[in-house]
């Protein structure tokens, strides 16, 4: 009897209990829950990632593009009137001498005891009258630089038909020129000198040289006349975005005179397809100004304002965007990444206003 019970005690002790169904659509159901609560932990974190990496190649790329724009404002170059009127007054007293010299050796007589100081105040008044065209020249400046911006120079710089007969910087609110000083590097010359053919009818050739002329506007999309992209697979679309034109100021002189225009649009490079705006504004000293031109306000100035609109390549909320606001109305900052930087410019001439207009643009 005994046996019979421990046998029975055994057996049920080796029967295993199985799991109901509902047990098994629960851990199916936790299973499914932690696998998809991995994967979107992974999902996160690569997107994390890849805004991330975007959102510093976009920085990379207005960083390169801004210091590109600020190493040429640095190497513009101004006119510089040299002032002859000293040389010109010793050179004139100097031959005053000599001729009084060679008069005195042929009559025998000194000729500066004769006048006494009658020759120095000759001399004088020569020294005097060599300085006037040098004033009056200035003067003449001074007038025409009135202290406001704007002329024909900074209209249209992109299909500008006509170069200004002085180096500088001209430029408006979207488009800039500016006359870089820089010489060309040992490679460009080899490179020229070794590739050298004739050029064709129309053809505009850039020379090495150490003046360029370069300009910086905003292209516009369509399939005109302008500056191809070469990366993209339609030959026949006009990419828009941000171009740099840097041609030697001869050439770019005489294909503006010759009406080769045509020419002149697809010799830039296209720096910034998603540059979208690009606006330049220019401190003379006192206030921040739309246009400039060098040849009515006497100079470059002392500091231009870059300011870069770049459509992000992801869609961007808006209570997370960060940029840097922007003075202008035109420009819309929503779903665009903006930055901002200020060039200080070496050779910049501070621009005196007169006062009568200071307390007119003032509200005086």
């Amino acid at each position: 009897m005994k046996r019979r019970q421990a046998m029975k005690v055994s057996d049920r002790s080796r029967i295993r209990r199985g799991v109901t169904l509902l047990e098994l659509i629960l851990a199916l159901a936790l299973s499914g829950l932690v696998l998809y609560a991995i994967s979107f932990a992974v999902h996160l974190h690569l997107r994390t990632l890849d805004i991330r990496r975007t959102d510093v190649e976009e920085a990379r790329l207005a960083r390169s593009i801004l210091q590109m724009i600020a190493n040429d404002l640095r190497g513009a170059i101004p006119k510089h009137d040299v002032d002859f009127s000293g040389l010109e007054a010793m050179v004139t007293a100097a031959a005053a001498d000599a001729a009084a010299g060679a008069i005195g050796d042929t009559l025998g007589v000194d000729v500066g005891d004769l006048l006494g100081d009658s020759g120095g105040g000759g001399g004088g008044g020569t020294g005097g009258g060599t300085e006037d065209p040098a004033d009056s020249f200035e003067s003449e400046d001074e007038t025409l630089d009135d202290g406001l911006p704007g002329s024909s120079n900074t209209v249209d710089l992109a299909a500008a038909t006509s170069l200004p007969p002085e180096p500088g910087l001209f430029g408006n609110m979207y488009q800039l020129q500016v006359d870089v000083s820089r010489v060309p590097r040992p490679d460009e010359l080899l490179a020229y000198y070794n590739n050298v053919q004739p050029a064709t009818f129309g053809e505009l050739r850039d020379l090495p040289s150490d003046i360029k002329t370069v300009t910086y506007y905003i292209q516009a999309e369509g399939t005109g006349t302008g500056v191809e992209d070469d990366f993209s697979s339609n030959p026949q679309f006009i990419p828009g975005g941000l171009v740099r034109r840097s041609l030697d100021r001869q050439v770019t002189q005489y294909a503006a005179y010759n009406g080769n225009t045509t020419e002149l649009f697809e010799s830039g490079e296209l720096i910034g397809p998603e540059v979208v705006e690009v606006q330049f504004l220019y401190f003379d000293g006192f206030q921040l100004v739309p246009e400039w031109d060098s040849m009515e306000m006497g100079g470059l100035p002392l500091a231009v304002q870059v300011t870069l609109v770049i459509r992000p390549s992801r869609p961007i909320a808006p209570n997370s965007q960060q940029f840097v606001e922007s003075q202008a109305n035109e420009i819309n900052p929503e779903g665009f990444l903006v930055y901002q930087l200020l060039v200080h410019l070496p050779l910049g001439k501070f621009i005196e206003v007169d006062d009568e207009l200071l307390e007119l643009e003032m509200g005086l």
